[in-house]
């Protein structure tokens, strides 16, 4: 006897309801609706309360292969509400070597957008992502990044927020946490006020040390063979990557109105919950790490 799901008022209620296509009878199945909780209910205490398959089968008393069979059944819903505008913040997170996610999160609204699995971070993948965003109805009106090299000029015409926490990350790899030099030190006290500044200030903090310290840094190291390299490398890199970032470092302030924020750390608690999540349940194959991935990331 073929049937068909029936639906009344765009929604089932109670238990799910049925129709037989032959005698258009309605009718409750309940055993498959138990099947359907009863996964919904595994799949649950195996991700929210970090429960391993061997609980799981203690707990309902079923072997392991049955278990699997639940979870691999559970079937996810992703019903994602675009806005009409909404500001991206988008950051890549690593599961593992040639295992990562792109997210592209609303951090107004709190909701993911969209995220997108890859092998490595490249400018065309977060290109991608936010022309799926927009194919959705949704226009950007500004961007939140790493600043990862190509990505300025990848969206014209959308505002582009460099990440400060990420500046200041960049700044630590070449001056290390406690720089020795004099002048080190003082470019970290000036980044260290970058998120307590405003653009004018900064920019003009940043003109002076280099007018101080302009022939420190031209500084050469000759070597036996007549060949030479600047002394100071680190800190001539320092400086570069903060005049390259700086006309996107303080965009949040240029478009008040837009609510941008001024680092990417609406996604770091995203991917500090998602890598905890997975920590519980090392060993999974990849179909299910996305998995456990889309659930959490469609909460």
């Amino acid at each position: 006897m073929p049937f068909q799901e029936s639906k009344k008022n765009g929604y089932f209620r109670g238990l799910q309801r049925y129709k037989c296509l032959d005698c258009n009878h309605i009718f409750n199945n309940k055993r498959r609706d138990h099947k359907t909780n009863t996964s919904k209910k595994i799949w649950q205490d195996y991700i929210d309360h970090k429960q391993t398959v061997q609980e799981l089968c203690q707990q309902h008393s079923v072997s392991h292969p049955t278990i699997e069979k639940y979870l691999d059944n559970y079937q996810l819903t992703n019903d994602i509400v675009y806005p009409s505008q909404a500001v991206v913040v988008m950051d890549t997170t690593y599961f593992g070597r040639g295992f990562g996610v792109i997210i592209f999160r609303d951090p107004n609204r709190r909701i993911n957008l969209y995220w997108q699995y890859v092998i490595y971070e490249t400018v065309d993948a977060y290109r991608q992502g936010i022309e799926h965003i927009i194919s959705q109805g949704c226009s950007v009106s500004g961007i939140v990044c790493d600043g990862k090299k190509g990505l300025f000029s990848a969206f014209p015409g959308i505002p582009i927020q460099m990440c400060q926490f990420h500046q200041k990350q960049i700044i630590t790899r070449y001056l290390t946490c406690n720089p020795k030099l004099q002048a080190g030190i003082e470019l970290q006290k000036i980044v260290d006020s970058m998120t307590s500044s405003c653009e004018e200030v900064f920019s003009m903090l940043i003109e002076v040390w280099m007018l101080k310290w302009n022939q420190f840094l031209k500084e050469k190291t000759y070597s036996d063979t007549g060949k030479w390299c600047y002394t100071h490398r680190k800190l001539r890199s320092a400086i570069r990557s903060i005049k390259s970032n700086l006309p996107y470092l303080f965009t949040f302030q240029k478009y008040p109105e837009l609510h941008i924020p001024n680092t990417t750390n609406s996604l770091e608690g995203i991917n500090s919950a998602l890598k905890f999540k997975i920590k519980a349940h090392q060993g999974i194959n990849s179909h299910r790490r996305k998995k456990i991935i889309d659930y959490l990331l469609a909460k």
